[in-house]
């Protein structure tokens, strides 16, 4: 994220992934770096897509292990079985309920 955003990291800290001394949560991180009193990452358009987009990303990867943690049987499947099994509405009803 530093290397992507050098105008807002320029000293190549603060980055998500560095070590740290306690688990930080990726929202709280995100959170907390649009809060910060140096309005430099939520003036920025860029990093806030960015920022949205993460998240938006890893809350999609965390519902499918969820998914898939239900559903063991799926798990094995491939991707043309996956396919087929869309197109049967009362699987689409159980996937979004």
């Amino acid at each position: 994220m530093t290397r992507a955003f050098p105008h807002l990291f320029p000293t190549g800290q603060g980055d998500y992934s560095m070590a740290r001394f306690r688990k930080v949560d990726l929202g709280d991180y995100l959170r907390h770096l649009i809060r910060f009193h140096d309005p430099r990452f939520r003036e920025d358009e860029r990093y806030l897509y960015f920022a949205m987009n993460t998240m938006m990303r890893w809350r999609a990867l965390a519902s499918g292990r969820v998914f898939l943690r239900q559903h063991p049987a799926e798990a094995a499947m491939s991707a043309d079985q996956i396919k087929e099994l869309m197109k049967n509405p009362v699987f689409m009803r159980m996937l979004l309920a």
